[in-house]
């Protein structure tokens, strides 16, 4: 896990996150709470 604040998120989840914000996606579909507050749009 790791740190990306205000919590420990696992490494693929950060992979995720970094891509998105790479790739300007603005929304992704996912169940996961830990993308909720990250700065993108969560589509359930």
């Amino acid at each position: 896990m790791l740190n990306y604040l205000p919590e420990r998120l696992p490494l693929f989840d950060c992979i995720y996150l970094e891509l998105t914000k790479y790739l300007n996606i603005e929304a992704i579909v996912t169940f996961d709470k830990h993308f909720q507050n990250k700065g993108i749009e969560i589509i359930n």
